[in-house]
């Protein structure tokens, strides 16, 4: 998911830390591992992975670590390959958008 971090925060020379997820190291790799989840969820586990995938890399971008109309229409890239329909996700987003934290 190259391009999806603010300029800001992809600069090596920041001033404010970044915050870091344990597993992935950067914001961008979050997002691709939420995706790869949501890629590979079973029929019946969709929904519910694509809720809290959308809300943590939501939360993300509210904080400032990643750009939210990447995290939006990658997911959403995602979510639609799994199989679901758009409806859904749109939805699902919305709900998932509401309740992240910046």
């Amino acid at each position: 998911v190259p391009g999806c971090v603010p300029k800001a925060i992809a600069n090596p020379n920041r001033s404010r830390p970044v915050h870091e997820h344990t597993f992935s190291g950067s914001a961008e790799s979050f997002l691709q591992n939420g995706l790869t989840m949501l890629q590979r969820e079973s029929e019946g586990n969709r929904n519910n992975t694509l809720y809290n995938v959308a809300v943590a890399n939501f939360s993300n971008a509210k904080k400032g670590e990643i750009e939210e109309s990447c995290v939006r229409s990658e997911i959403e890239r995602a979510a639609m390959q799994s199989g679901l329909p758009i409806s859904e996700i749109k939805g699902v987003l919305e709900s998932a958008y509401s309740s992240a934290i910046s």
